[in-house]
């Protein structure tokens, strides 16, 4: 109750008063006029805030869903008649499509390549408008009505309107951050990889962001038209994409309030530096490299990390001073019966190269399958074409009664077959709880209303939810590090928070990429034990590891792997002892001892 006292005191009531006080601390038309600009202006870039900290991806293309709107809402209004607040409404909804189209489209490319998709794609709107006079009116310009239309509010009614509307939407974007969708977009930021594993479709989850981002474009250009009697094509140049792309990386990429920040710099430094035109860029500049170089979290992203230093560094001392005792058997929400893999003639050829030649095996349900090999055997590669991150170039996978060869990792995840990675893929700007919490992404209903305006529905789910993953990581041990950030960790916690995070996803079929790799011995100990609670519970387990003495412990079937092939099957006593294994592995008698545990620590080491 006190936190959620102290949010809207914060959050809500003190801005608003703010917002509501300003008028009277400036009451000069020209001080309104720039409160006013800084208002869309801090909406353009919470906007592109939400895609590049939260989604990761780069726009330049921000003018175009800028002027989009703008035009949108003017054209309607005079050409058409239409009430200013529907020709507002009408271009926002112009500029939203319109990102629709563009995110379709350009966001199968990243990083650089996406940038020139937008910036091509703010200079089409950029010429559009200069060129198409009889339309636009070009540099010439275009009457545009105010809001209200013959009673069109005064200057300090549309300064109220435009940072009322500011905050809502800071409220929103807030709210949306701390549900299933901003832990979604960070999970696909940080590892697209793993989120494909776990049921997120990332191209869907971009272009999302993407129009989201466009319609706020859209919104600060519909704002800005009708704001004055009359504007002109000059206004929407490549500078307003590169301003706001500056204003997010000052302010602070992902964080809530660093949008207003950015947004009050550049505006405020052009306007009131104006004298000093040939000095006021120097000055940007060198805020903008002194950002880059000193705080390359924004100036609210470092105000945040010296809080968190301050308030949070006792809490983080004793977070880890807990230990396991000893493991529970797996929580009888994840017990299932598993289900059947079956893998015929699977091979992956790359230009040529066999890694998997022709294998075939079967992971009955409920059983724990090891696959071994050395280093280069295609024990990798077999489980990334298991999963969907490899195409087979031949063969056939069987889940159940039903064909999966050539599904996509999401589209597999939602089946119900998950995995873990050799190199540790977490999403590092979660928390652990929250790496849970995007794991059960596939359970997840609620929708972007729910999310936008915290709906009780939305908050129950994310209640139970959250229970569910506190079940999970006491059953692997590390619950009291569920609001430590993943990236905090150490290695051996890191490979139980991913193991925790593929378990909620409440799989059938559980693949384990060297699950050990890294562990020391009383670590890979607690593994062990804990795929074993993992199995007893019914899931489906395939173990790839080097670790021999977990292997022959664990297993109840053993396949062999060489040069992409399969040498060996059979249980455990069998394979330890195939003259074609330990072969494969030294090439002599010495491979019988290690595969017995003998010489198993110094291997480990």
């Amino acid at each position: 109750m006190k936190k959620r006292l102290l949010f809207w005191l914060s959050g809500v009531i003190l801005p608003a008063a703010l917002i509501y006080a300003m008028p009277f601390f400036f009451p000069n038309r020209f001080f309104l006029d720039v409160l006013t600009q800084v208002g869309y202006t801090w909406i353009l870039v919470a906007g592109l805030n939400l895609l590049v900290g939260f989604s990761g991806q780069i726009s330049l293309g921000q003018v175009a869903f800028f002027g989009l709107g703008a035009y949108g809402s003017a054209l309607l209004a005079t050409r058409l008649g239409l009430p200013v607040p529907l020709a507002m409404i009408a271009g926002v909804v112009l500029a939203t499509l319109f990102g629709a189209v563009v995110g379709l489209l350009a966001l199968r490319v990243r990083g650089l390549y996406l940038a020139m998709v937008t910036i091509a794609t703010g200079s089409l709107i950029e010429i559009l408008a200069n060129r198409w006079i009889d339309l636009t009116g070009g540099p010439m310009g275009i009457n545009v009505p105010g809001l209200g239309g013959a009673n069109r509010l005064g200057p300090v009614e549309y300064y109220w309107f435009v940072g009322l509307l500011g905050l809502l939407v800071t409220l929103g974007l807030y709210n949306l951050s701390r549900s299933r969708f901003g832990r979604t977009w960070l999970a696909v930021k940080s590892s697209e990889v793993a989120a494909r594993g776990l049921g997120i479709d990332h191209l869907k989850w971009k272009v999302g962001a993407f129009v989201l981002n466009a319609a706020l474009g859209g919104l600060a250009g519909a704002l800005f038209a009708h704001q004055n009697a009359r504007f002109t094509s000059d206004t929407f140049t490549y500078d307003v994409s590169v301003r706001a792309l500056v204003a997010v990386i000052i302010g602070g990429t992902g964080t809530m309030t660093g949008p207003l920040v950015g947004a009050a710099l550049v505006v405020g430094l052009p306007t009131f530096f104006r004298e000093l035109y040939d000095w006021y860029l120097l000055l940007f500049g060198g805020i903008l490299l002194a950002t880059l170089l000193l705080l390359p979290d924004g100036i609210v992203g470092a105000l945040g990390r010296l809080i968190k230093a301050i308030t949070g560094r006792k809490a983080k001392a004793t977070a880890t001073t807990a230990q396991a005792t000893e493991q529970a058997p797996l929580p009888t929400f994840l017990c299932t019966q598993g289900s059947t893999l079956t893998i015929e003639g699977l091979a992956v050829h790359f230009q040529g190269v066999k890694a998997v030649d022709g294998i075939s095996l079967q992971i009955k349900a409920g059983e724990v399958h090891g696959l071994i090999g050395p280093n280069g055997s295609g024990k990798s590669t077999t489980i990334n074409a298991i999963t969907g991150i490899y195409r087979p170039t031949a063969g056939r996978i069987q889940l159940a009664d039903q064909d999966v060869t050539g599904l996509s990792s999401d589209k597999l995840a939602r089946l119900g077959v998950t995995r873990t990675f050799q190199n540790i893929q977490l999403f590092t700007d979660l928390t652990v709880l929250e790496n849970l919490l995007a794991g059960a992404h596939r359970h997840l209903r609620s929708g972007l209303t729910g999310a936008l305006l915290h709906l009780p529905g939305a908050l129950k789910e994310e209640a139970a939810f959250t229970a569910e993953a506190m079940t999970i990581l006491r059953f692997v041990g590390i619950d009291h590090l569920a609001h430590e950030q993943a990236k905090n960790l150490s290695y051996g916690q890191q490979r139980l928070v991913e193991i925790a995070r593929a378990l909620a996803l409440r799989p059938n079929v559980l693949l384990l990429d060297e699950p050990a790799a890294g562990l020391n011995h009383v670590e890979v100990e607690r593994m062990t034990a804990l795929i074993r609670a993992i199995a007893q519970g019914g899931i489906t387990l395939l173990v790839v590891e080097h670790h021999m003495e977990m292997v022959m412990s664990l297993c109840d079937q053993i396949t062999v792997l060489n040069f992409g092939a399969k040498i060996a099957e059979g249980v455990p006593e069998t394979v330890q002892n195939d003259p074609a294994v330990v072969e494969a592995y030294l090439g002599g008698a010495e491979m019988g001892a290690l595969l017995q545990g003998e010489v198993m620590h110094h291997a480990a080491r």
